[in-house]
């Protein structure tokens, strides 16, 4: 490892973070900062374990810290926050997580030789003063048809966007919202936070799926500098949201001879994959119901009890998101392209729970043997 290489990463990746040299040297358990100076400065080696270290500290990859061949970036991608944290160094560590995530997802992507999926997630100019929500259902409508999606298209939209456009999807921890989305050079990524009910989820992506179609530097700057204007974006999402995972043509199918139950609700609630509040909402705008009737029913204890009772086994069968991610950094190791450390790094949990982690999934890490074979 080049020493020069180390040393400018290093500072160049402290400096991203808003660390002072003794911010840092205190990080990695060093009374002084010394040690930091002295990297910095191209006179000290640094050893592999503290190379890890560093780059789990300030959320790079270890390959960012030693290798010429990656590419240094001098700004970082920007992130659309739902709800930002209010605390910059909260901020800070989030982004910086989301970030590292999409830079290992595409080095295992290089480790294993996968291509990048072929296709392009579409893209859609956004007038943002001028459009509307009518707009935003013309637009589900036509990208429900474009990703192929089906009936019902809850059931296949996160695979659809993991394994056809290459989407990252993750979960982490977030302060606070419900999720948040990037587009950039190395392609795009939707954060759903953990702490979210996960029947928020699905509908959470199809959300974040319009801003990552309708990106553009100029419509980012404008959402972020005008408070309407971010507030009338999101609403703009919603409606994209609802329309493309419930489809018009689909819902009138489904209800029409139908008495509107609670129950049959809730089944079509589940059938759907959204929550009961979003189909009841959906029915009231494609004027099947009225909006009083949404509110009374929502706030009908009879109706949040039989929704409580059916949620669980609902839901408890839905996949993981992460599955691309999680299966290209399995198949990574197992070839012996990434070690076990790096995975765990990678799937940030403890090198003892990574057997476990895996197995919980699905997935074993094994001594693989090439069988022998009587074919020449």
């Amino acid at each position: 490892m080049k020493r020069d290489v180390i040393a400018r990463r290093i500072r160049e990746a402290r400096e991203r973070c808003g660390l002072s040299q003794q911010e840092l040297a205190n990080l990695m358990g060093w009374k002084s900062h010394a040690s930091i100076v002295a990297i910095e400065s191209e006179n000290q080696d640094v050893k592999t374990w503290e190379l890890l270290k560093f780059a789990s500290i300030m959320k790079v990859t270890p390959e960012f810290l030693y290798s010429e061949e990656i590419k240094e970036t001098s700004e970082l991608p920007v992130i659309l926050w739902r709800n930002r944290a209010t605390d910059p160094e909260v901020l800070r560590k989030e982004e910086r997580n989301v970030i590292q995530h999409c830079e290992d997802y595409r080095l295992i992507e290089r480790l294993i030789n996968e291509s990048t999926p072929l296709k392009q997630l579409p893209s859609e100019s956004c007038d943002i003063t001028s459009v509307d929500t009518s707009w935003a259902n013309i637009l589900a409508d036509r990208m429900h048809r474009e990703l192929n999606l089906g009936d019902y298209p809850a059931s296949v939209l996160a695979q659809r966007l993991e394994e056809d456009y290459g989407v990252l999807l993750m979960t982490s921890l977030l302060e606070n919202g419900s999720a948040a989305c990037c587009r950039a050079e190395w392609g795009a990524a939707i954060v759903l936070n953990g702490k979210e009910v996960p029947w928020r989820h699905m509908f959470n992506i199809a959300h974040e799926l319009f801003h990552l179609i309708t990106w553009s530097s100029r419509l980012i700057e404008q959402v972020r500098e005008d408070a309407a204007l971010f507030n009338k974006n999101e609403k703009l999402a919603e409606a994209f949201a609802a329309a493309l995972l419930m489809p018009q043509q689909m819902i009138a199918i489904d209800v029409v001879g139908q008495k509107l139950t609670y129950s049959f609700v809730v089944a079509l609630a589940r059938k759907y994959r959204v929550s009961t509040a979003a189909i009841l909402w959906r029915l009231c705008h494609l004027r099947v119901i009225s909006s009083d009737s949404v509110e009374l029913a929502l706030a009908d204890e009879d109706f949040k009890q039989l929704d409580r009772a059916t949620f669980k086994d609902a839901f408890k069968a839905n996949q993981p998101f992460d599955n691309r991610f999680l299966r290209l950094a399995y198949l990574a190791h197992e070839k012996g392209r990434l070690s076990k450390g790096r995975l765990a790094q990678m799937l940030n949990v403890k090198f003892r729970d990574v057997n476990q982690y895996l197995a919980d999934r699905g997935l074993y890490l094994t001594n693989d043997k090439e069988i022998e074979t009587k074919i020449d």
